[in-house]
């Protein structure tokens, strides 16, 4: 036996009401729009995710909110205006975007007046830079159940795409203060500025780098593939220094100075080890 059906829901009544007549004041309007919920139906209609900095008192027509929007960095301005558009509330706006500097300015009002909405659309174009939005706002009633508030983008710029403010630069940090030196470390830099200064006062084909606080510094005899590098020992108070070959040559250079070993080592003085 075929299951029974659940029976449909009643269908109400769609009525639309009148803003000014739900809310009797500019005051508990823009009170309205500053509530949470509202400013998440505002974000979802222009794709914004916007939070309140601060309630802007207007100097005639009561009040503002300018909001960050935090997931593009913009200053937005959101202007109230239960009733239909005027002439005076556009001139409020321009003013209060002047005056705080706004990246995006939205106008929600409960009817856009065809001329108001060109105007918008004008400043659009001659301000690329800021961003001026319409929004009419419909409150809707089914039967006896609660009211709907719905959002409509009805002014815009031609390519309304959120772009992420530019932040200014952070300031580098500041470089950390150099560890202070051990004595064997500052022995060390003495030593090798004190032959750097040794070998430029003789003219000396040997270049050295740039002295540091190490036990071993390099030297360039002006020959690819041959350098110098000098350690400094200071168990046995001694200085060694080796002539290191490298490269693909390498090694027939090697030879060809060890058949020079005895001549050499007799005129350094010196025995020498060969590896």
């Amino acid at each position: 036996m075929p299951s029974e059906q659940s029976p449909r829901p009643r269908l109400g009544k769609l009525e639309k009401i009148d803003l000014t007549t739900y809310w009797k004041s500019e005051e508990t309007f823009s009170s309205w729009v500053a509530q949470a919920d509202t400013l998440k139906l505002l974000s979802e209609a222009l794709d914004l995710e916007l939070e309140v900095v601060t309630q802007q008192e207007t100097v005639t027509f009561g009040t503002g909110l300018l909001c960050q929007d935090f997931v593009h960095g913009s200053r937005v301005l959101v202007e109230n205006q239960v009733a239909a558009t005027d002439f005076g509330r556009l001139g409020q706006l321009i003013a209060d975007a002047g005056l705080l500097q706004a990246d995006v300015i939205v106008w929600v009002t409960g009817q856009f007046l065809p001329e108001h909405r060109a105007a918008l659309e004008w400043l659009n174009q001659i301000s690329p830079e800021t961003s001026f939005l319409g929004l009419e706002l419909e409150l809707w009633r089914i039967g006896d159940t609660a009211m709907a508030a719905n959002f409509s983008l009805i002014a815009q710029p031609e390519d309304w795409a959120q772009v992420e403010v530019p932040q200014p630069e952070p300031e580098p940090e500041p470089e950390p203060e150099p560890e202070p030196l051990t004595e064997a470390e500052q022995q060390s830099l003495d030593f090798w500025s004190g032959l750097c200064e040794q070998l430029e006062r003789r003219g000396s084909i040997v270049k050295p780098g740039t002295p540091e606080p190490k036990e071993v510094m390099g030297f360039a005899v002006g020959r690819a593939g041959f350098r110098l590098y000098a350690s400094l020992d200071r168990q046995d108070h001694c200085l060694y220094v080796e002539l290191h070959l490298s490269g693909e040559d390498a090694q027939p250079h090697f030879y060809l100075l060890a058949d020079e070993q005895a001549a050499i080592e007799a005129e350094l003085g010196m025995a020498l080890t060969w590896d």
